[in-house]
């Protein structure tokens, strides 16, 4: 387990998208989302490049490999 520190600010938004999970379990949910919809970009600009499949499979094998260090 580690301690980090932040401002009040973010500390109140971060505690409104908690809800009833723990910080553990928001900030994985938040660094899963990230990762998703940075791939779902990188394959919307690979549709003008014609590599969509190619990266698409790319994309899959990240999402499924994707741990959050603990």
């Amino acid at each position: 387990m580690k301690t980090i520190s932040i401002d009040d600010e973010l500390y109140e938004k971060l505690s409104q998208l908690k809800g009833d999970s723990s910080w553990s379990e928001l900030l994985k949910e938040l660094l899963r989302s990230q990762v998703q919809h940075r791939a779902a970009a990188l394959l919307r600009g690979a549709k003008t490049t014609g590599y969509e499949d190619e990266l698409l499979e790319i994309a899959e094998a990240i999402r499924a490999g994707f741990q959050v260090r603990t």
